[in-house]
């Protein structure tokens, strides 16, 4: 009998390290009034994963960690009441958005003093709740306007000391609600990058990323399917246009040939 438990144990064992891919498991270092702490010395590798379930906490503290790189992908898995989640003074280098999947509980996220370079459009797009969020003195240089759109109920968005991007974007409590509705045009203009979505749609991202376009296409392999007198875009736009108007030629062109791959 003795035997067959040791034998269970080591099983076990094995088939949890391999179903984690080499993610260290992590809990938390301790818990005061329903929130978790999480110090350096509970973290030895970039990437990890939370162990256990903790339905009561709402807030997790990873400031000053300077070990994490990612954060970990089972977030609202096993904290599924998560209001805020701080993870400020770290060494985190990319988020994604498996990174916040099913965090609708949560309304503020503050990751400021990082390595973050790049958001994607859907970051953020499953946090409903977010209200606050803090991306200041990062190494921002593109942003994706849409990745701000998405979150319906934001109040603050802070991204000063950023590459492309130096501002603080607050409604003050409701009284000044243009600034938050103008917010990702104004991310998009100063960060804006490209990505499918914004190819297939915005005439503007095509004109001013002609370079990216002809790349994906060349690697798509249909490049060699566009005749001599075709353009993949207007090069000039019609007098009295405003900037974000640009005639867009190519746009039909490339939603035909998306189709076909």
């Amino acid at each position: 009998m003795s035997y067959f438990i040791v034998s269970l144990v080591v099983i076990t064992t094995i088939t949890l390290s391999s179903s984690q891919a080499f993610r260290e498991v992590v809990d938390c270092e301790k818990i005061t009034i329903n929130r978790c702490y999480i110090g350096s010395e509970r973290i030895f590798s970039s990437e990890f994963i939370f162990l256990r379930k903790h339905e009561n906490i709402v807030s997790i503290d990873m400031n000053d960690n300077k070990n994490i790189r990612y954060l970990p992908i089972n977030t609202a898995e096993m904290f599924p009441n998560l209001i805020v989640y701080q993870g400020s003074r770290c060494s985190i280098k990319a988020i994604h958005k498996i990174n916040f999947q099913n965090l609708t509980k949560t309304e503020t996220l503050a990751l400021p003093f990082n390595y973050i370079e790049t958001i994607e459009g859907n970051t953020f797009e499953e946090m409903i709740s977010l209200t606050h969020l803090d991306l200041q003195n990062n190494r921002i240089k593109h942003m994706n306007g849409r990745a701000l759109d998405v979150i319906i109920n934001v109040q603050r968005v802070i991204l000063i000391n950023n590459i492309c991007i130096d501002k603080d974007f607050d409604d003050d409590n409701g009284s000044r609600p243009e600034v938050i509705a103008e917010m990702p045009s104004i991310v998009q203009e100063n960060c804006g990058f490209c990505d499918m979505t914004d190819i297939l749609s915005h005439c503007d991202v095509i004109n001013n990323f002609k370079s990216t376009i002809r790349l994906m296409l060349r690697s798509f392999q249909i490049r060699n399917q566009l005749t001599a007198d075709t353009k993949i875009v207007s090069e000039t736009s019609h007098e009295g246009e405003e900037p974000g108007n640009k005639t867009c030629e190519a746009e039909d062109m490339i939603k035909s040939f998306m189709h076909q791959l």
